[in-house]
């Protein structure tokens, strides 16, 4: 009897113990969800806030006509418990929906980077990548899409960001 009973204790707790599972990256959706993800180095990253800041910060904002105005993006995702972040921006380019962009550290184009402890890695001339907009809606501000790039550090070291996707409201 006490052999039933320790077997039916141990079975109990084993089927209550739950195993953390791996993260998974949000859904692709369009509705201004605020929800980023993608995959650094074919590992999951998935912003998350503190005391700190929000994990995910997005604006897009249009700096008027003439030099140094147009439409500017800063859309930074931040795992702060990790010392992690992914940050895409544009400098004066209107994203239009349905339209894929090539990252470049030119005026007019998006740029994107990849911070992790105090490595920065920046996009170099023989790093690549891109940016898609699958939603545009400028009356109700969201935005979302997805994009891939490499980047380097200043010592060469790459990292690989793929299957990133984004839906916020600006």
């Amino acid at each position: 009897y006490n052999l039933i009973l320790l077997f039916s204790a141990f079975l109990f707790l084993n089927l209550n113990c739950k195993k953390e599972s791996e993260p998974q990256l949000p859904p692709e959706t369009t509705t201004g969800a605020m929800t980023f993800g993608c995959k650094v180095n074919g590992k999951v990253f998935i912003p998350k806030g503190s005391l700190v800041g929000p994990g995910i910060t997005a604006q897009y904002l249009f700096l008027g006509n003439g030099q140094g105005g147009g439409w500017w993006l800063n859309l930074s995702a931040a795992n702060r418990t990790e010392s992690k972040g992914i940050y895409l921006r544009t400098d004066t380019l209107l994203v239009l929906q349905g339209n894929t962009y090539g990252f470049k550290k030119e005026k007019g184009y998006p740029s994107a980077e990849y911070a992790e402890g105090l490595n920065d890695y920046f996009m170099n001339s023989t790093d690549s990548g891109e940016l898609t907009i699958t939603k545009h809606d400028q009356s109700l501000r969201i935005l979302s899409g997805r994009f891939s790039f490499t980047a380097s550090t200043s010592a060469g070291e790459k990292v690989t960001i793929t299957e990133g996707r984004f839906d916020i409201c600006y």
